[in-house]
């Protein structure tokens, strides 16, 4: 699982920026999946099949999880 981690703290170093400039994207973690996988985790403030339509289900063969969350916004 460590390896995994560190993995995946290595594609979101590199694909972050990118990932967050897609129209939708409010945020990105690093999580587990239903299946118990380590995943990226993006919430969305647009409806998740606008949304997957324009990401990748995987990126280098880690598991990408959409929610929708809506608008973040600061109060």
């Amino acid at each position: 699982m460590k390896e995994e981690r560190e993995t995946i703290e290595q594609v979101r170093a590199k694909f972050d920026d990118e990932i967050m400039a897609t129209e939708g994207i409010e945020s990105i973690s690093t999580g587990l999946n239903e299946k118990g996988e380590v995943c990226l985790m993006l919430n969305t403030s647009a409806p998740v099949e606008q949304v997957q339509a324009k990401l990748p289900k995987e990126i280098f063969k880690i598991p990408v999880e959409i929610t929708y969350i809506g608008k973040i916004s600061a109060q």
